[in-house]
């Protein structure tokens, strides 16, 4: 996806962070029949990509929001917006799981920016973080091993049921098949958070639950657990 425009989205095999990665194609612009328009993400996105995901979990206070975003950004090899009459109305955000050098340098920038946000923010913050990296430890030892893996699907309050979620994963899923590399994809999701069905009708299998603490600050304990999934190419 990062290199020379093409008609059909490539992936890379490792991303370069974001603002790097979309340096040369931070316009370009994908059609698809129902008038959605699908863009890569930028650096100058950021502020777009807070709203979506403010709007989707208005439960989460903005830091905490922002935080998950530049996370997931910072470990993405796939990142698109798509709109609809020039509002900004679902993003995807996907990695490829692979272990090279730039892993280093993504962890180092991941610590930073844990450290930033500390630093930033009230006490508070710190029982947040402690929960965001419980979750992040049992999603690295537990989940399902997989050559892909989407980090999150986030679409509008206001234009949910149109398809957009599936317009944006479609696109994913088409270059990741494109790969002789990539035959699984994975995610996992909290069912009081996100809507879990949404990956069973695309054909995702259930392959295990796990009590998540990073969403038991927003509803009841009873009600954290996650669920692993995965879908073969």
């Amino acid at each position: 996806m990062w290199g020379t425009e093409v008609s059909t989205p490539q992936i890379r095999e490792a991303g370069e962070g974001l603002t790097q990665a979309n340096a040369s194609s931070e316009t370009t612009i994908h059609r698809n029949p129902r008038d959605l328009t699908f863009r890569r993400c930028s650096s100058e996105d950021l502020e777009t990509c807070y709203k979506l995901a403010q709007n989707a979990f208005p439960m989460v206070r903005p830091r905490e929001n922002q935080l998950f975003v530049e996370a997931c950004l910072l470990w993405s090899d796939w990142a698109e917006l798509a709109y609809e009459s020039q509002e900004a109305v679902g993003l995807l955000i996907c990695k490829i799981v692979k272990k090279d050098w730039r892993t280093v340098s993504r962890l180092l920038a991941y610590f930073m920016l844990l450290v930033r946000f500390i630093l930033g923010g009230p006490p508070q913050d710190l029982r947040f973080l402690w929960n965001f990296l419980l979750t992040d430890g049992k999603v690295a030892k537990n989940q399902p091993r997989a050559d892909a893996e989407i980090q999150t699907v986030i679409v509008h309050s206001s234009h949910r049921g149109e398809g957009i979620g599936k317009a944006l994963l479609d696109r994913f899923i088409s270059a990741a098949r494109q790969e002789a590399q990539i035959r699984t994809v994975r995610t996992y999701t909290t069912p009081a958070l996100t809507n879990w069905r949404f990956y069973e009708r695309y054909g995702f299998k259930r392959m295990g639950t796990f009590y998540d603490n990073f969403s038991s600050s927003y509803v009841a304990s009873k009600d954290a657990n996650a669920i692993f999934y995965l879908l073969t190419l």
